[in-house]
């Protein structure tokens, strides 16, 4: 009988430990499936966020525009103008402060993003909102110049000064798909789209394509 009881006893400790390794095993099945769950819930959340942000973007410069008709062109034209603003910089040759126009730079479009919507009464956009639109707009101008290269078949080595009669197609074409990103067609005189696409032509000439 004493034998038995050990053996009966043995048996329901192992039992026991298969119970718990079974136990164990199980729980960190489903510690990774929480895992891959949540990963992709992220995954999800982040694209709906960048989905929503670019449709809020576009809905909301839809509605800064002012719908003008012109007879020749039928453009919509920006509800407020902006002039390229500028700088007093130290010309080593002169040897003295002068003024000039504020040349291609991040800072210039961020200023121009801030003026507009101050010009136009809309709220304040946070550091990373306004990065965000200048980013896409990058894109677009890259996109742009490659498009303009291709259709022409143009040589790679020309500069954007031997492209002159390209660069109206192009300031079309990137005041209407940045839109929704920069207020392109507020500048006067063309200068955003003239800036930002003088400096990816001569990035894609260079084949580093880099945005700075």
């Amino acid at each position: 009988m004493g034998l038995g009881k050990q053996k009966s006893g043995k048996h329901s400790k192992s039992n026991m430990e298969l119970a718990i390794i079974r136990l164990e095993r199980s729980l960190n099945e489903q510690k990774k499936q929480n895992k891959k769950e949540m990963k992709s819930i992220k995954k999800a959340i982040k694209q709906n966020t960048t989905i929503n942000s670019r449709l809020v973007n576009l809905l909301e410069m839809n509605n800064q525009e002012v719908a003008t008709d012109d007879s020749n062109q039928g453009s919509r034209l920006p509800a407020v103008l902006i002039d390229l603003p500028s700088v007093e910089v130290f010309d080593k040759k002169k040897k003295m402060n002068i003024i000039r126009k504020r040349q291609y730079s991040r800072d210039l479009f961020v200023w121009l993003l801030k003026k507009y919507r101050v010009e136009t009464n809309l709220p304040a956009l946070e550091e990373s909102q306004m990065e965000s639109r200048l980013c896409h707009a990058l894109e677009i101008a890259k996109e742009v110049v490659q498009r303009c290269k291709n259709k022409h078949n143009l040589d790679k080595t020309l500069q954007w000064k031997n492209v002159k009669r390209y660069h109206s197609e192009m300031y079309r074409q990137i005041e209407h798909d940045a839109a929704a990103y920069l207020p392109l067609k507020a500048c006067t005189g063309r200068w955003g789209a003239r800036l930002m696409l003088s400096k990816h032509w001569q990035n894609v000439e260079q084949g580093n394509g880099q945005q700075q």
